[in-house]
């Protein structure tokens, strides 16, 4: 008999999100600094006229200064909002004090 030992999809989040949010500051830190290195490093940031990045929250990949970077380079950047009956919505920004706390606290664009 064949035992299946492959995890579902809910159990991989689950551990996904108990390993990120066991993390340090510290370790956070140092760990989205190296992912945004190489993100910045990349052709494909070079070449793009706009980014869309998402606001972090619960040990995620710090990406507020990534944010600031892209639109210092003269990178249009988006951020995603949630709208009701719309799902996500990517509204571009200049700037992050155009971000307030929306749904589930995460930031996103005011009002929009």
């Amino acid at each position: 008999m064949k035992v299946n030992t492959l995890k579902s999809k809910k159990e991989l989040r689950e551990e996904a999100m108990t390993k990120r949010l066991g993390l340090s500051a510290e370790e956070v830190k140092h760990k989205s600094h190296k992912i945004m290195s190489t993100f910045f490093s990349l052709d494909y940031y070079k070449k793009a006229n706009a980014i869309m990045f998402y606001v972090e929250m619960r040990n995620e990949v710090v990406t507020k200064e990534a944010i600031v970077k892209a639109l210092s380079d003269a990178k249009k950047v988006a951020v995603p909002k949630v709208k009701k009956g719309n799902g996500l919505l990517a509204i571009e920004i200049s700037n992050l004090n155009e971000l307030t706390p929306g749904t589930f606290g995460v930031l996103e664009p005011k009002g929009k």
